[in-house]
């Protein structure tokens, strides 16, 4: 299955790095697209799925794109304590699909300002982030680094205190800080489980549903798990912010990393 699926892949990808502009391969890709598009199956398929799961379940599907040469959609399940988040893909570049599951338990949202002195905090910490171009609340997980992370946010603030009226005593008593290092303390507590291509007991019902429907309307191939990472280094992905894996090529996708993003 691998060499069949590399020879097919070589058709759409350049053995170079490709510009969008000028590579004739592309071409066949958006062909692809306008097929899948005309395809009543495609929304059809869809449809049936969300209508099953998405009043009772968050459901955003993932339509084609020259970004990603794939279809499908996102199910979001809360059981009890639980996440449950299913991604399923579908290639148009070859009958392929796979799909994932991450598990981990609900870390809820931090406590609002209950008082103006807080409040004001964070006004004032939103001004500092914006104006010294601070990034990294944008990579808060929940893993063994969350706790230097927290440590570095507190040292920016304690030296920006006077520059933007944050005192750090303030700040490690704003219900953000408390929420934040109780994580940091019990990260373990909230690791993810990865399912790729297989799924827990909890929600066998809803995934055979799904794996149902998809025969019937196309009867797609799951993709080996083995390939979903493997690099292909041959073949050079319009996306060169990652490598090129099996699971990029067909789907657009990478495999979803374990780690629960915290904010």
């Amino acid at each position: 299955m691998e060499e069949k699926l590399l020879e097919a892949l070589k058709s759409y990808y350049p053995e170079e790095t490709p510009a969008w502009n000028d590579v004739p391969t592309i071409l066949k890709i958006q062909e692809q697209l306008r097929r899948c598009y005309r395809d009543d199956r495609v929304g059809d398929f869809i449809n049936k799925v969300e209508k099953e799961y998405g009043e009772k379940y968050r459901f955003d599907s993932l339509l084609p794109s020259t970004i990603t040469p794939s279809f499908g959609f996102k199910i979001r399940f809360v059981n009890g304590s639980v996440i449950h988040d299913i991604h399923f893909y579908y290639s148009i570049l070859s009958p392929h699909f796979c799909y994932f599951i991450k598990s981990h338990k609900k870390t809820n949202q931090p406590a609002p300002p209950t008082n103006l002195e807080e409040k004001t905090f964070y006004v004032k910490l939103s001004e500092m982030i914006n104006k010294e171009k601070i990034n990294m609340v944008n990579h808060f997980y929940l893993d063994k680094n969350l706790s230097s992370k927290v440590d570095t946010l507190t040292a920016l603030i304690a030296q920006n205190s006077a520059k933007y009226q944050l005192p750090v005593d303030v700040w490690k008593e704003t219900n953000m800080y408390k929420w934040m290092r109780t994580h940091a303390d019990l990260y373990e507590q909230y690791v993810a489980t990865l399912y790729v291509n297989t799924v827990p007991e909890t929600l066998q019902r809803e995934v055979d549903f799904i794996l149902q429907i998809q025969k019937e309307y196309f009867d797609f191939i799951v993709l080996p798990t083995y390939l979903i990472e493997k690099e292909v280094p041959l073949l050079k992905s319009y996306d060169s912010q990652s490598p090129p894996t099996f699971c990029k090529l067909l789907f657009g996708y990478d495999a979803p990393e374990k780690s629960v993003k915290l904010l």
